[in-house]
């Protein structure tokens, strides 16, 4: 029972990706910035105007993080596919 719940664990823990976006203006900053501040995702490292921010997530939050992007017209791309690799 044990073996097969930590299987499971790491079938979850292997699909975490990390993405790139740049804000392109300062309401794209400042939608980023809330974000942030919603605690949802894993921020590492800060939002910038222009450069580019790596944002971690879930498997179960990757759509409605790309949905955030594509919404707030911010261009972004998946960096690592599965951080765990």
């Amino acid at each position: 029972m044990l073996e097969k719940y930590l299987s499971n664990c790491m079938i979850f823990i292997i699909r975490f990706q990390l993405f790139e976006a740049v804000a392109r203006d300062k309401a794209q900053a400042e939608a980023l910035i809330n974000l942030e501040m919603m605690d949802l995702y894993d921020f590492w490292t800060q939002v910038q105007l222009n450069g580019p921010t790596d944002i971690m997530s879930s498997p179960e939050q990757v759509e409605e993080l790309l949905d955030f992007f594509n919404s707030h017209f911010i261009q972004f791309r998946q960096k690592i596919p599965n951080v765990q690799q």
